[in-house]
């Protein structure tokens, strides 16, 4: 599964643009999905530009918090993944929820966040940059857009 190791470096960003390649509109559902069936499956499928703001999610979300979600990725091992939904205080001035993906890269846990085009393995900093005080995750991810007439 090279593809994991692929997200590192510069070659990571030029797939998450081509995973994402609209940064004007935000859609973190659909780009955690993106992000979640490339790495299940190695292939770059582009999440479309039809932003509705509306969604089907489909998971089986566990409450944990940062160190323990940390520690259980890392326990996964290499090349396995989760999807986290964090959520934000009201008030906070951004959306309540945004969707990334925790991912074990090479025995290293790091964030790929596909709507941020972004990488990194200093997890903590990214949460609390996010202003996130509550963490869940799942395995099995899918989301679609609703259609909004």
């Amino acid at each position: 599964m090279g593809h994991y190791d692929d997200l590192i470096g510069a070659g990571g960003r030029r797939i998450l643009e081509r995973l994402y390649p609209h940064l004007e509109t935000p859609d973190c559902p659909m780009t955690a999905d993106a992000v979640d069936d490339y790495l299940n499956t190695g292939e770059v499928v582009a999440v479309p530009m039809t932003f509705s703001g509306r969604y089907s999610i489909t998971a089986n979300w566990r409450r944990i918090r940062l160190a323990q979600l940390i520690t259980l990725v890392r326990t996964l091992g290499p090349n396995h993944h989760v999807v986290v939904r964090g959520t934000r205080p009201a008030g906070s001035g951004y959306t309540p929820n945004h969707f990334f993906v925790l991912a074990n890269i090479g025995g290293r846990v790091y964030v790929v966040d596909a709507m941020t085009r972004e990488v990194t393995s200093d997890v903590s900093e990214y949460v609390s940059r996010q202003g996130f005080n509550r963490l869940d995750y799942t395995r099995s991810y899918e989301a679609s857009e609703e259609a909004v007439y």
